[in-house]
């Protein structure tokens, strides 16, 4: 059976969803042998029903599997500025600024496949406002988190890689808040922090009153990361203090 395919050539051609898509299944693109990962690579990346693959020769269904895996192969660069459906999109300018909001959503979000286009959404909006190379975006709005998922996977993989390296270096930037033993960020402290994640964080800056959340998280993400670091140096100290007094 003849069968026309259009192979994506470049990571700019794969969208965030049909990432996630795939991501879903338990296999990894490396698994070119595997037939079932095969065929569900052919049929996501170059959209066509699965019956359809399944009527293409083995041979020829190997090489397209191959041909996307090789894309994957590549490092990874920060692409600022993107358009799409005729909506010009920028990168955060500066990460330094981002609110805390935006770093809580981002720091939850980022390792979760499933909502990874939320992640994506905090780190790409509308351009407002553009004056040579600089541009302005508009504010963080949660509820367009969808749009995220038609995003060029490059630009996706790019940010990604980009605000991880900005991540550890808030992680090694607040070793004591972080811990020396917790380098892969705040929500692996303890089981209780597991589970409560920036919620237990935010809970603290607002010392339990809920209505200054929102407050809260449009604060600057250094300003409430250092006002934790603080609070927890702190708590040590005096805690070290009454324990010494009662030996």
């Amino acid at each position: 059976m003849k069968v026309n395919l259009r192979i994506p050539t470049s990571l700019n051609e794969i969208t965030l969803g049909q990432y996630q898509e795939f991501a879903k299944l338990d296999g990894k693109l490396e698994d070119t042998h595997d037939t079932a990962i095969q065929l569900k690579i052919v049929e996501i990346f170059c959209k066509v029903p699965e019956i359809v693959v399944r009527n293409m020769k083995a041979t020829d269904i190997a090489e397209v599997c191959e041909i996307i895996n090789t894309m994957f192969d590549t490092n990874h660069q920060l692409i600022n500025k993107f358009s799409l459906g005729g909506v010009d999109y920028g990168f955060i300018p500066e990460l330094d600024d981002m609110t805390f909001g935006e770093y809580m959503d981002l720091d939850t979000f980022i390792g979760d496949n499933d909502n990874l286009h939320r992640a994506v959404n905090v780190l790409f909006r509308p351009i407002e406002h553009k004056r040579g190379a600089r541009y302005t975006i508009k504010e963080y709005n949660p509820d367009t988190s969808d749009n995220a998922k038609d995003f060029p996977l490059d630009v996706v993989l790019g940010a990604i890689v980009f605000f991880l390296q900005f991540r550890q270096g808030l992680i090694d930037g607040y070793a004591e808040l972080f811990g020396h033993e917790e380098r892969e960020g705040f929500s692996t402290a303890s089981n209780f922090t597991s589970k409560w994640g920036w919620f237990n964080a935010l809970y603290g800056i607002a010392q339990g009153d809920i209505t200054r959340f929102k407050n809260i998280t449009e604060l600057n993400v250094h300003q409430c990361l250092t006002y934790l670091e603080y609070t927890k140096e702190k708590n040590q100290i005096e805690a070290a203090q009454i324990k010494n007094k009662f030996k």
